[in-house]
C-alpha cells in the first residue's frame, strides 16, 4: 500500500509469496513493451492444478487492477496445462490472447502501467477485503464483452421461450441494431462465434436443469431448442463427455 508505483508494489507482492509458500511463488520480469508475470512451481501442487493456476492469477490481476484503480488489459496469457473445457469462460475474464500447454503460466501486460501510482488508501483496503473475493475480478460493466451481450440477450429469449425455435444470428442481430457480417466480426475478434456463444449458454442452462431440478430430459431438450432428446443428449455428450441421464445421476449426492 505504501508503494510509490505498481512496479515497486509487484515487487514486494511477489516476495511476500517467495516467503510464505514453498511449493508456489511469482516470477516478476519484463520482456520489451510488456510486464510479465509468471506462476513457478517448486513442488508438486496437491490438488486441482488447474484450479490453482486460475485462482492465482485473478488473485494477482484483481489486486494490480485495484492498487492502480484501472483494469488492467491482458496483452496475452500462456497456460502450463491442457485446454479445459470451461476454457470459453476465460474471455470473461482474460479477454486477448490465450495458448495452452506452454511451459509455464505467464500474465502479460503492458510494461506501461508499471509506472502507475497507487491511488488507494488503507481506508479503502477495509472495503477491498470486505468484498473479497468478489473483487479480484475487478470488472465493470463498461469492460463487459460484446460476446457477453450476444449471451444476455438469448438469456431473455430462453426465459421467454414456449414453443418454437430461440433467437438465430439474425434475430440477435437486428435486436443488436447491427448486421449479421458486423455481429460476426465483433465475436470473431474476440475469438468466439455466434453458434459457440449460444452452444455455451445452452450447456450451461442444461447442467443447471439437470443438477438443481427434476425436469424431465425432454422437456430440457425442448426448451433449449433441440429437434428432440436424441439431439439434446449427443450435443451434451460433445459438451460434458456424459449423457444428461448420467449427468444427473452423477450429480446426486448419497443420502448419509
Amino acid at each position: 500500500m505504501e508503494a510509490p508505483t505498481l512496479k515497486v508494489a509487484l515487487h514486494r507482492y511477489t516476495m511476500f509469496f517467495h516467503i510464505l509458500l514453498d511449493e508456489f511463488a511469482y516470477d516478476y520480469s519484463t520482456e520489451g513493451d510488456l510486464a510479465r508475470i509468471a506462476l513457478v512451481e517448486k513442488q508438486p501442487l496437491n490438488g486441482n492444478r488447474v484450479l490453482i493456476h486460475e485462482l492465482m492469477l485473478k488473485l494477482f490481476h484483481g489486486i494490480a487492477s485495484w492498487l492502480i484503480a484501472r483494469k488492467i488489459p491482458p496483452a496475452m496469457m500462456e497456460c502450463a496445462y491442457a485446454k479445459p473445457q470451461h476454457s470459453a469462460d476465460y474471455l470473461y475474464f482474460y479477454p486477448g490472447s490465450v495458448t495452452f500447454d506452454c511451459p509455464q503460466t505467464v500474465f502479460y501486460f503492458d510494461r506501461a502501467l508499471l509506472e502507475e501510482p497507487i491511488r488507494q488508501t488503507k481506508r479503502q483496503l477495509g472495503e477491498f477485503l470486505k468484498r473479497a473475493p468478489a473483487d479480484w475480478f475487478y470488472v465493470s460493466f463498461e469492460d463487459r464483452l460484446f460476446s457477453h451481450r450476444v449471451r444476455e440477450y438469448l438469456v431473455k429469449e430462453y426465459a421467454l421461450l414456449r414453443k418454437g425455435p430461440p433467437a438465430n444470428v439474425k434475430e440477435v442481430a437486428e435486436a443488436l441494431n447491427m448486421s449479421v457480417r458486423t455481429l460476426s466480426r465483433r465475436l470473431n475478434i474476440e475469438g468466439t462465434h455466434f453458434q459457440a456463444v449460444k452452444d455455451e449458454l445452452r450447456r450451461d442452462m442444461a447442467v443447471e436443469a439437470l443438477t438443481r431440478s427434476s425436469e424431465p430430459l425432454v422437456g430440457i431438450a425442448e426448451r433449449l431448442g433441440f429437434e428432440d432428446q436424441a439431439c439434446f443428449s449427443r450435443a451434451f455428450r460433445i459438451w460434458t463427455g456424459n449423457s444428461p441421464a448420467a449427468y444427473r445421476r452423477a450429480s446426486v449426492m448419497p443420502t448419509p
